[in-house]
């Protein structure tokens, strides 16, 4: 169900448009991480947690779709579902599509409730290995936990190498 005052909210997010579009933007971009699974750590965001919420919802929502919706289906449905305007749609759907074209780490499955809840890496350079005297080649070491919707953490790590990694997702 959506969030308690979301016409309001949706009213708020139109009106900061206007009135400080950087701070929508900041404010929707602190969303999508959180619902992404990485933690807030914004000020600004405690005087706009109504908003917060609702954009939350809005994401948490769409990363629920099977299959995910592309930028137009996704535009209409906000524009026939909510109290939005067009403008902070578009600002919306842009932020959401631009992340995702983007180099982040997309680790935490929302549809599935599961959090990140820490994230380590650190790069390396194999020199040799017990096969091999002699190597040089870049790696990247990953590791994190993860807490599903029940509360159970589960730790997961692995080594990657270059090309892996640009491709982990």
């Amino acid at each position: 169900s959506t969030p308690t005052g979301f016409i309001i909210s949706c009213n708020n997010l139109n009106n900061l448009l206007i009135n400080d579009e950087n701070i929508l933007n900041d404010l929707i971009k602190e969303s999508l991480h959180y619902v992404k699974g990485f933690i807030n750590t914004s000020t600004f965001i405690k005087s706009h947690s109504n908003e917060f919420e609702t954009v939350n919802y809005i994401y948490k929502s769409y990363y629920d779709s099977k299959p995910l919706p592309d930028k137009t289906a996704l535009a209409a449905s906000l524009d026939l579902y909510t109290f939005l305007n067009r403008q902070t749609i578009t600002a919306i759907v842009t932020i959401l599509f631009d992340s995702q074209d983007s180099s982040e780490l997309q680790v935490v499955s929302t549809t599935q409730g599961n959090k990140l809840i820490n994230f380590n890496w650190k790069v390396g350079i194999a020199l040799q290995s017990n096969d091999c005297k002699s190597l040089t080649y870049p790696y990247v070491l990953i590791s994190f936990d993860i807490v599903n919707k029940n509360g159970n953490k589960s730790s997961h790590s692995a080594e990657l190498t270059y090309s892996q990694f640009q491709e982990f997702r």
